[in-house]
């Protein structure tokens, strides 16, 4: 089923039967089949419609950043806006949510061998890159979105798009040489400084690795903003207290830590990959519009 305009939107929910949720007050439109009822028509406003699939939130109208489609009615026209998963996570959930429920000629899809996402419409490529947001499991609430990264067209009275919004930073293989220059010496410093200190960890290196990755935390897997600050605090500071748990967990990853004997066991490219490591997490990388 498709969605071509705001009006159909607008017809689909009125004309869909409601199902009981479990508050009074919760009206559920689903779209689809019935039994995904995760998956719906959530009204915002009358000028505004969301597509929902259920992805970090499933009714409140409050949330509407968090909802792969949405459709608006402004003065000058509808438009359509059109977001990808957020926090740099996957979800097969919402690339087949959005390959489903794009407009007639929109199509979501993988970009060969670069893993990125785009929205291709009349044989363009529009990148779509992650939004990041904090969000609370407590309140089941957005609190605040850090990076609103979406692709938003404008639909046209002979029923075609075009783009209404700029183009999005995309990440290229290139180095920022202003922002790496900021950091380079910190990373050759924490080398440097695990060199010393982990061999003298001995086998704890390998047998504490739980408690480093407690420690840490989901911001030595994570990239968003708030743990790539996190590494970059560690890095800069010599005296930080989470310096020993980081430099443990990146010597293991970078494969310089031999399993075997549990200690440390430099190669000769570990620097190497460690600066790679360095470099990604602190996203020194040029980013163009596309």
């Amino acid at each position: 089923m498709k969605l071509n305009t705001f009006d159909a939107v607008v017809k689909y929910y009125e004309d869909i039967k409601p199902i009981r949720g479990r508050r009074a007050d919760e009206d559920i439109r689903p779209i689809g089949k019935r039994s995904r009822t995760y998956e719906r028509v959530i009204k915002i406003s009358d000028t505004k419609y969301g597509l929902s699939d259920g992805r970090w939130n499933y009714t409140p109208a409050t949330n509407e950043h968090l909802h792969p489609i949405t459709w608006e009615r402004k003065p000058d026209g509808d438009y359509i806006t059109i977001r990808n998963n957020g926090n740099n996570s996957a979800s097969i959930g919402r690339y087949r949510f959005l390959f489903t429920y794009l407009p007639w000629g929109m199509r979501f899809y993988y970009g060969a061998g670069s893993g990125k996402h785009y929205v291709r419409y009349k044989d363009v490529d529009h990148y779509l890159p992650k939004f990041t947001f904090a969000f609370s499991y407590t309140s089941n609430r957005k609190d605040e979105i850090t990076d609103d990264a979406k692709v938003v067209f404008k639909c046209l009275p002979d029923g075609t798009f075009e783009r209404a919004n700029e183009l999005q930073p995309y990440k290229t293989g290139r180095i920022n040489k202003d922002i790496d220059r900021q950091y380079i010496t910190h990373i050759k410093d924490m080398w440097e400084w695990m060199r010393v200190v982990l061999p003298v960890l001995g086998d704890t290196l390998v047998n504490n690795r739980w408690e480093y990755m407690r420690e840490i935390g989901n911001g030595y897997w994570s990239n968003n903003s708030e743990c790539r600050e996190l590494i970059i605090e560690i890095l800069t500071n010599p005296q930080h207290e989470k310096r020993v748990a980081l430099g443990a967990l990146v010597a293991m990853d970078i494969g310089a830590v031999n399993f075997l004997s549990k200690r440390f066991d430099e190669q000769p490219d570990s620097f190497t990959k460690f600066r790679f490591w360095a470099r990604r997490k602190i996203d020194v990388y040029v980013r163009e519009p596309r």
